[in-house]
């Protein structure tokens, strides 16, 4: 029987700054950006159901580190779906504005709120989500910055299985309470999140920690 090895893998755009500086942007999640769909039919329901379940909803948010340990705060909030640009225009949900059509909602910090499903019997390929923006270091310099993810969508059928791992942060620093992170395990069968399943963890060597 072949053993399949899954990996993930980002990166994280790192800009200098007049004054030395050094700025990091990551785009942090509450929620995994996966979405499954039975490509084979057309009344299937993508899981998980961002229609539906608002506790599924994955909000994005644009965080900006300084190397040097500044405050940085962000302004020019702009998102893209693909080569798409997003306008929010619509109306509200929350404090988020949501498009046009209510698929997504952003808010006045620039967080961005996924509303309606991505995935569907002829929406079967991955995408990205761009963020851009203007960082502002201090009192002083400003610097354009920019970073996306992906969210992953795939073609399942009744016996594909999935996981996921998602961290509460993506960025460490030496920063009180940022200097950790928590890693967590979620395990799925076609369109149901398993609840009785176990998980080991292992390091780049293979070890079991």
């Amino acid at each position: 029987m072949a053993t399949n090895n899954y990996s993930a893998q980002g990166c994280i755009p790192v800009r200098r700054v007049r004054n030395n500086d050094s700025l990091s942007i990551s785009i942090e999640s509450t929620q995994p950006l996966f979405q499954g769909v039975d490509a084979n039919n057309d009344n299937a329901t993508p899981f998980p159901n961002w229609e539906t379940d608002d506790s599924a909803r994955p909000i994005l948010t644009p965080v900006v580190k300084s190397a040097k340990g500044n405050i940085v705060s962000l302004s020019n909030h702009q998102w893209k779906y693909g080569d798409t640009p997003l306008v929010f225009s619509g109306s509200t949900s929350g404090s988020f504005q949501l498009t046009g059509d209510g698929k997504f909602g952003m808010d006045a910090n620039g967080r961005l709120k996924i509303f309606k499903n991505l995935a569907s019997s002829s929406s079967t390929s991955s995408d990205t989500l761009t963020y851009s923006g203007t960082a502002k270091i201090g009192d002083s310099s400003t610097q354009d910055v920019s970073g996306f993810v992906t969210i992953l969508i795939q073609p399942m059928g009744n016996n594909s299985y999935m996981g996921w791992i998602t961290a509460n942060r993506s960025i460490l620093t030496d920063a009180p309470n940022e200097n950790t992170a928590t890693l967590s395990a979620s395990f799925g069968l076609s369109t149901t999140e398993l609840t009785d399943f176990s998980a080991k963890r292992k390091n780049s060597a293979g070890e079991v920690l």
